[in-house]
């Protein structure tokens, strides 16, 4: 083996030849391992990596043929690949895609690289092959390939888990799925009822042949464990016939031929819920990624099944209270309807006899009558109010161009009677011509209705209500002022919840359900409009109620 160095046009070119000691130091620094093999095929140079990698001295190896450091199976084939090379030898990786396994003298086998190279000689071509152990770069590759292919089917649970409704669904998910990262014979699901005592399998997973099982309600009391798996403990026996200590339940999984088995604890909100299971008929040594994947699942499993759990019993929850809200409209509707036809007798004879049309009567008697008459048109109002609340719909509208000035006009006239008796006064202020606007007649109407009645209600003696309007644009805007006692700025918004009182003691005195302006809010989105309320919250400053329809065939801003 010689080097050269070029040399410059008109002077002689030096060489050197590599020693022996030089060319030994060289191949014993590799960290490859360095076998040489003549013609014929055998070693007859190593280096001390070699000895390392395989066990064998070196002179164990010199002149024996290269196959002995491959296992027997590949032996015959590489005889025919060496001779073939030494056709046409050149430098290159050896088995090129293949997997290259090499043998050790003690008969183990590991996963190499080899790199082939040549040597010419005078008398022959010498073969070089640089050998390197990748059993450390396999197992990262496969640990890489293992833990991808664990994502790809914990991310495809996710997705199922999601996907499903119920916690027998989520459960055959889990059950399924994790029976492809761990080779058991049966994964299960098993809940507790701690309040019953008793534990039942929710569902299980199993080969073709599966494991008899217990069905039914088992007594918790059988697994005799459960304080571990509240612990939050992965339970693991890898034998269960070679251990003295077992429960009833391992007493039971092993007559039904159970050998050994994984129970991962089951705990969301805090709680022990159940344990996800896995079995198997042989003993079977478990390795630390295997518990890690079942305790992983359990995790997201008890969480999912929780959820589950608590979403059937909110629909249940949800349909008992759709069903005592459907039987509470029927009575309000049947209550209404009942109240209504006594009512209008009421009113009609009360009527009768203010007229005289029964006779004459003195002032005491007229004035009792007319308390009479009085309290049963309110008690009138509340009923409609509380039917109109109940039935309210689009399917009710009668649609048709209507004057609002002319609609606020009728109402102030109507209410002047009540305002006076109280103390009141009632104005409509001064209005410039309006536009139009669309919408049914009698629930605009009662809108008013309940505007004033809110007003009259919440003012005290000697106070004032004024009505007006205006048209900013495309929308006629028709307000009701008070000097009542004032809506809090924080509770403008609330005041047309259903039910809601500013105060509660303003129920108690002025009367009412708290449900006109929650009426009057549904009118006016199904005239496309708004309504809103204006007040600084002091007392005697009072409150102004807004409402803006759309001008009739223009759309609102």
């Amino acid at each position: 083996m010689s080097a050269q160095d070029n040399a410059k046009p008109g002077k002689a070119q030096k060489t050197r030849r590599v020693s022996k000691e030089e060319y030994r130091s060289l191949l014993e620094s590799a960290s490859e391992g360095i076998v040489i093999v003549n013609g014929e095929g055998h070693i007859v140079l190593t280096n001390a990596r070699v000895e390392s990698l395989f066990g064998y001295k070196r002179k164990e190896l010199l002149g024996q043929p290269i196959e002995i450091l491959l296992p027997g199976y590949l032996r015959d084939a590489h005889a025919g690949h060496r001779a073939e090379y030494l056709t046409k030898p050149r430098n290159r990786p050896m088995g090129d895609g293949l997997d290259l396994v090499a043998r050790r003298r003690d008969g183990t086998e590991f996963p190499v690289e080899v790199g082939l190279g040549f040597i010419k000689t005078d008398d022959e071509v010498l073969v070089m092959a640089s050998i390197t152990d990748i059993a450390r770069r396999k197992r990262a590759e496969t640990a890489l390939q293992r833990y991808a292919e664990r994502l790809t089917i914990l991310r495809e649970m996710d997705r199922a888990i999601l996907a499903a409704d119920a916690p027998a669904e989520i459960a055959q998910a889990a059950a399924s799925l994790i029976r492809c990262l761990v080779p058991c014979e049966e994964a299960n699901v098993t809940l507790f009822d701690f309040k019953a005592g008793t534990s039942t399998v929710l569902v299980s997973d199993a080969n073709d042949d599966p494991l008899p099982r217990t069905t039914g309600l088992v007594p918790l009391e059988e697994l005799q464990h459960t304080w571990k798996l509240q612990r939050g403990e992965v339970l693991a026996i890898q034998d269960l016939a070679a251990c003295s200590d077992l429960s009833k339940m391992e007493r039971r999984l092993l007559n039904e031929g159970v050998r050994a088995y994984i129970s991962a604890p089951l705990i969301a909100a805090g709680q022990l819920v159940g344990s996800f299971n896995l079995r198997w008929r042989k003993p079977y040594s478990f390795v630390p990624e295997e518990m890690e994947i079942a305790r992983e699942v359990a995790d997201q499993l008890a969480i999912a099944i929780f959820q589950a759990q608590l979403h059937e019993k909110l629909q249940q929850s949800n349909g008992a209270l759709r069903k005592a809200i459907q039987l509470k409209d029927e009575m309000l509707q049947n209550v209404s309807h009942e109240l209504r036809t006594p009512l209008t007798h009421i009113i009609g004879y009360a009527e009768a006899l203010t007229e005289g049309v029964l006779g004459d009567m003195n002032e005491d008697q007229a004035q009792a009558i007319k308390v009479i008459q009085d309290r049963a048109k309110a008690l009138s109002r509340l009923v409609e109010t509380l039917l109109s609340f109940h039935t309210l719909d689009t399917e009710h509208l009668n649609w048709e161009e209507l004057d609002l000035k002319s609609l606020a006009s009728d109402a102030v006239k109507t209410w002047q009677q009540r305002a006076q008796s109280a103390g009141l006064s009632l104005d409509l202020l001064e209005m410039p011509e309006l536009p139009p606007v669309r919408g049914d007649f009698m629930r605009l109407r009662q809108v008013l209705d309940q505007l004033l009645d809110n007003a009259l209600k919440f003012t005290p003696a000697g106070g004032k209500v004024l009505v007006q309007a205006e048209n900013p644009g495309n929308e006629i805007w028709l307000s009701v002022s008070d000097t009542g006692i004032g809506i809090p700025p924080d509770q403008q918004a609330a005041i047309f919840e259903p039910f809601y009182q500013v105060n509660g003691s303003t129920t108690r005195t002025h009367g009412g359900m708290g449900i006109g302006l929650r009426l009057v809010q549904q009118i006016m989105s199904l005239h496309n409009g708004r309504v809103w309320a204006e007040s600084d919250g002091i007392a005697g400053h009072g409150s102004t109620l807004y409402i803006a329809l759309p001008v009739a065939g223009q759309a609102v801003r």
